[in-house]
């Protein structure tokens, strides 16, 4: 075992010597090492130190971090509640009062508003240097007009006339006249407040669809197509104020099943651009060969057995064959839609069934918690009784019982029995 002996100054190894001076060298040697020891030592607790600070500070960044992640959450839903209920809720607010039965709904007045989404006119064909001046000026005699855009780089404007009737006006009288030495080019711009509704049922009237659609927004008007006979042909026209009420309809209507009646027969929508179906003589292309070789000859009758007349003929047979197949698919169409209306039945009879099955399940199930919460009851009361009787026997035996229990037990007895001091 080693001896660890003092260590000495340098002035006393300096005196010592033989022996003396071996240990001061030995001793020299052992204070190094336990030197290193100590620095290795004390470099070891700075890194555990280092490390576990580290650690530390990392849990303290985790924990800040979790506390921001939960303070951005809450920042979030104080938000949303500050920013209030959404569209959703308004939706199904205005549904809620439009819950049947709707038998008899009063007529709707609605009067025509000026500049409205389906009055804007697309003109085209316009020169580099038209400005707005020059279009006031050119639609002065059709009325007012508002919301004139104009690209100068392609060559075309959007102009918003007050009334429809003079918007249809002012697109028949300026179609394809000259301005500045170019053919203007006019039809009605697409407009997004207009939406089209398909796969209505017989029983929709213009005044239900208002009434239906109004829960998205603002309606201008609502009508159902109708045909020679006047019976709904299944379509209606829906036109709204504003933009963002038709987007949300087409939104809602295209994501969910939206129904209108007690038929399981959801609405169709989509966007619906106006068309005039008029094509004047002056927006004809006259500068085009194809015209004139067109109007080479006028209205005339093909004599029979002649060239015009077979491929006269040619022409209706193609035309009868796309008539009796649109009329062959048309009846299959009805077949399915009165094949899903009798399956949408059968599966509401199955439904409704199975509802009234679960419901009398569930009275059973009522009944019998009932038996046995009743069977419990009594079974408890009777040993109750019993452990009061044999209670009482004692009592009497000894003589230990009251007035009130004896009188108790004469009358079930029926038996007279001495009072008990």
């Amino acid at each position: 075992m080693d001896v660890v002996k003092p260590v000495f100054s340098d002035k006393h190894q300096q005196g010592d010597g033989g022996s003396n001076g071996r240990s001061g060298n030995l001793n020299n040697l052992r204070s190094s090492k336990q030197q290193q020891q100590r620095v290795v030592n004390k470099q070891n607790r700075n890194q555990n130190k280092n490390l576990g600070g580290n650690q530390n500070q990392q849990k303290r960044d985790g924990t800040r971090g979790n506390h921001r992640n939960i303070d951005d959450d809450k920042d979030q839903v104080f938000k949303r509640r500050r920013s209030g209920p959404g569209e959703e809720f308004f939706i199904n607010k205005k549904l809620r009062m439009l819950q049947g039965p709707l038998t008899d709904i009063s007529p709707i007045e609605t009067e025509e508003n000026k500049f409205f989404g389906r009055n804007r006119l697309f003109i085209g064909n316009l020169t580099n240097d038209a400005t707005e001046d020059e279009l006031i000026e050119l639609f002065r005699p059709f009325g007012d007009i508002s919301e004139i855009f104009m690209n100068k780089d392609k060559n075309y404007a959007f102009v918003r006339v007050d009334y429809f009737s003079n918007a249809v006006k002012a697109k028949r009288e300026l179609e394809g006249t000259l301005h500045k030495n170019r053919m203007l080019r006019l039809r009605f711009a697409p407009s997004a407040t207009i939406i089209r509704v398909r796969n209505l049922t017989p029983w929709v009237s213009d005044e239900l669809l208002f009434k239906s659609f109004e829960v998205f927004g603002s309606v201008e008007r609502a009508f159902v197509h109708v045909d020679e006979r006047g019976k709904s042909t299944g379509k209606g026209i829906v036109e709204f104020k504003n933009k963002p009420a038709a987007l949300v309809a087409l939104r809602y209507c295209t994501d969910k099943c939206y129904f209108l009646t007690a038929s399981l027969r959801p609405v169709i929508v989509e966007p619906y651009t106006y068309k005039d179906d008029s094509v004047p003589e002056k927006s004809m292309n006259k500068k085009h060969p194809d015209f004139y070789k067109a109007r080479q000859k006028g209205p005339r009758f093909a004599e029979y057995s002649s060239f015009e007349h077979e491929y006269g003929q040619r022409w209706k047979q193609l035309y009868e064959l796309y008539r009796q197949k649109a009329e062959a698919l048309k009846r299959e169409m009805i077949m399915e839609e009165e094949k899903l209306e009798a399956q949408i039945e059968f599966a509401r009879y199955e439904h409704e069934t199975e509802q009234l099955r679960e419901e009398l399940r569930k009275r059973e199930r009522n009944r019998d918690r009932q038996k046995a919460d009743l069977k419990t009851k009594i079974r408890i009361a009777s040993e109750d009784k019993r452990r009061k009787d044999m209670q009482m026997k004692p009592d009497v035996q000894t003589g230990h019982c009251t007035d009130y229990d004896l009188q108790r037990i004469r009358k079930k007895s029926n038996v007279f029995m001495p009072v008990c001091n």
